[in-house]
């Protein structure tokens, strides 16, 4: 799991959603898992402040 966040997070910074994915900027992450066998998917959730 934490190999996809490195990309996750990579697309982030590469699209000018994110500056840095550093400490400063990351403060954690929560993994939840779901079956929808008929909308099958992958949803990521940004939490932010301000910035």
């Amino acid at each position: 799991m934490a190999f996809a966040k490195k990309f996750i997070l990579d697309g982030f910074q590469q699209c000018g959603f994110l500056d840095n994915d550093n400490l400063k900027h990351i403060t954690g992450f929560v993994d939840e898992f779901y079956i929808d066998k008929e909308h099958p998917r992958v949803e990521i959730e940004a939490l932010g402040g301000q910035p």
